[in-house]
């Protein structure tokens, strides 16, 4: 791995094969966090900004009612990103709260997400938090090359590598936000 975090001992670990991504969920209160790290090529590293773009430009198809309740900087392990915070009424009719936080420079992308539904949104914030500061890239990052599987010019590495999920209220995960080749 190039990356490692402190998870609460509740949460389940998911991991896609072939994903840059790893996805923890915590069954009780079904809040999930997915993670990771994406190397790309140095001239072509979207910035986090842009990468928040093509996030967004698809809640239209994926969360109609998408409402960004908040936008700002962000930094993950130290480098400088940007993050939105969204609500979103999933396909059982629950509010959602949704925080995508991505950070970036030249040939790297970090990606950190999370989702919970909306009542309890408060209680699992610590533990959210948590984890969002304890992400920490391992010191072999820098000599790693990217990954020859990389998204597609133009397409969104988080949407690519599957980082962003959507608990459906009261059971399975389902993709948000699709790749589409």
């Amino acid at each position: 791995g190039i990356f490692s975090v402190m998870v609460p001992a509740n949460w389940q670990t998911q991991r896609d094969p072939g994903s840059h991504i790893v996805s923890f969920i915590n069954e009780k209160s079904y809040a999930s966090v997915s993670m990771g790290v994406i190397l790309e090529n140095a001239a072509t590293t979207p910035t986090a900004d842009k990468e928040l773009e093509m996030v967004q430009a698809k809640f239209p198809g994926n969360c109609p009612q998408a409402k960004i309740q908040k936008r700002g900087p962000a930094t993950l392990v130290g480098i400088r990103g940007a993050f939105l915070l969204v609500n979103c009424t999933n396909s059982k009719g629950g509010l959602e709260v949704m925080k995508f936080v991505v950070a970036s420079k030249p040939g790297m992308l970090l990606v950190f997400n999370s989702a919970s539904p909306a009542p309890i949104y408060k209680a699992v914030l610590p533990a959210l938090n948590s984890m969002e500061h304890s992400f920490k890239l391992l010191a072999s990052t820098g000599n790693r090359t990217p990954d020859p599987a990389r998204k597609p010019p133009g397409q969104s590495a988080i949407l690519h590598s599957g980082a962003i999920r959507l608990r459906n209220i009261p059971r399975s995960p389902r993709p948000l936000l699709a790749h589409r080749s």
